[in-house]
């Protein structure tokens, strides 16, 4: 079966689940099928490390990503 790709432009606001549990605010900008069928959400999301502030990039299960709640996302005027 051929990956699918459905973008989401632009992309949404989300919570990503990190490996030690922790939500973080990321960004979500497609969803991928994959071979065996299922679906990933393509996101990005940064985090400060020791040497300085990395973006990572991660293509994870439906579980591990929400969406971000509305008040959480809007910035004031």
């Amino acid at each position: 079966m051929a990956s699918d790709l459905r973008r989401i432009d632009p992309p949404r606001v989300v919570q990503v689940q990190l490996d030690d549990g922790r939500w973080v605010e990321g960004f979500q900008d497609a969803w991928v099928r994959q071979s065996d069928g299922s679906w990933r959400a393509s996101v990005s999301y940064r985090l400060d490390h020791e040497w300085g502030r990395g973006t990572h990039l991660a293509a994870l299960p439906p579980e591990r990503v929400r969406l971000a709640a509305i008040l959480d996302s809007v910035k004031e005027l």
